[in-house]
């Protein structure tokens, strides 16, 4: 027996935006009850807590990196100009793989402490997570690196990365400088760093599940059809 289902980039989209949803309106639910009503549900917040670790919300965004890195290695296969495959695909995957293990292991929060002690101190309360440094420097240089190559794919493909892009890096770098901004003058506990902690975690996950829409659609111009096959002897 022979079961066959149309696979679309749109319905990908719609199905990580929802899980998205999901994820944001329980971390939202379990803020308001905790910071309004004094109801902790510790075992809830540790399962669906954005700011938790090693819970569902990380499985999902530990799972969106590796989904993206795998569309990239996949563009790197397919997309053979002049018989040569674009290294340029390899080196995103290989990024976003890393950042896959970084979303697990928390690396950018260990990096804090040392470039503080190579600050010697901190020049602007916005650089309080000062693991935006070298993680910044090192998008601005990715994108000088793969700039060139970026404008000459399909406008529509480079829109969607710009967008997909702006929204990830505006929560992850953006909205993390205003988070030590709201740290240095109401510390960690204020509604304000709690809303935008929150505010981050949400912007990341729109803009990794855009990502996949993106790269799916991209796909499409050398494999017009997706289709999952399930076979039964």
């Amino acid at each position: 027996m022979l079961l066959q289902s149309s696979f679309s980039p749109q319905r990908a989209l719609r199905v990580l935006l929802n899980v998205s949803a999901v994820l944001s309106a329980l971390h939202l639910v379990l803020l308001y009850l905790r910071e309004g009503h004094g109801i902790k549900a510790k075992a809830l917040t540790m399962l669906f807590d954005l700011d938790h670790e090693a819970n569902v919300p990380t499985l999902f965004m530990v799972g969106l990196f590796l989904v993206n890195g795998l569309l990239l290695w996949s563009l790197m296969r397919l997309d053979r100009p002049n018989g040569r495959k674009r290294w340029q695909w390899l080196l995103l995957a290989f990024v976003f793989v890393f950042l896959a293990i970084d979303e697990g292991s928390q690396i950018h929060e260990k990096s804090i402490e040392a470039m503080h002690r190579l600050m010697g101190s901190i020049p602007h309360s916005a650089l309080l997570y000062a693991w935006v440094i070298p993680y910044g420097l090192a998008c601005l240089a990715l994108g000088i690196v793969l700039g060139k190559f970026l404008l000459s794919l399909p406008r529509r493909t480079l829109f969607l990365m710009m967008a997909s892009g702006c929204v990830f890096v505006g929560g992850a770098l953006g909205v993390e400088m205003l988070e030590g901004a709201a740290t240095v003058n109401g510390g960690e506990t204020s509604m304000f760093y709690l809303l935008l902690n929150a505010l981050e975690e949400i912007m990341e996950m729109i803009g990794l599940s855009l990502f996949v829409y993106t790269l799916l659609d991209h796909l499409k111009t050398f494999r017009p059809e997706f289709t999952l096959r399930l076979a039964q002897n």
